[in-house]
């Protein structure tokens, strides 16, 4: 008895049928694989340690991303105001902008004359603008740091 050339292949890419539950679990783990490779983590070959590392691997991710952003300073608006008042920035908006007004504040208080006063009324003015003006940007950016990355991961395990 001899095997055509025709059968051959067909021998070879005969596969056991699986429920889609399996089809399912394997392209899950698939996904799973593909994002351990791109994050740089070994496989196991277990798939359920494999979950547990990945899901770690970007928590991790996702903490220092915030750390650093914490960190690193916020954009203050009225930094020349700050300057022309000798008053040094924190780098954080809000506390800058705090210290600022109770200066402008202070010095409209202590004013010797109308015009004096008048100045620094219209610096605290423009510092409240300017920070008003800037503090959706500054809520916006904090609110979706780190997003973006877990979105392209989601998007990516999901098949998007």
């Amino acid at each position: 008895m001899s095997i055509s050339p025709v059968m051959s292949p067909m021998v070879y890419s005969y596969t056991p049928s699986a429920t889609s539950n399996d089809k399912q679990t394997d392209s899950e783990y698939e996904k799973i694989l593909v994002m351990m490779e791109m994050l740089g983590i070994e496989s196991t070959g277990d798939k359920t340690l494999d979950k547990v590392l990945l899901r770690n691997a970007v928590t991790e991710m996702l903490q220092q991303n915030a750390a650093s952003s914490s960190t690193s300073s916020d954009y203050i608006p009225f930094l020349d105001i700050m300057d022309s008042l000798d008053l040094d920035s924190t780098g954080n908006v809000d506390d800058d902008y705090d210290r600022t007004i109770d200066e402008l504040d202070y010095r409209i208080s202590m004013a010797n004359d109308d015009e004096e006063r008048q100045y620094y009324q219209e610096l605290r003015d423009e510092v409240e603008t300017l920070y008003d003006e800037n503090s959706y940007d500054n809520a916006r950016t904090s609110m979706f740091m780190g997003t973006e990355m877990v979105s392209d991961i989601t998007r990516y395990m999901l098949g998007i």
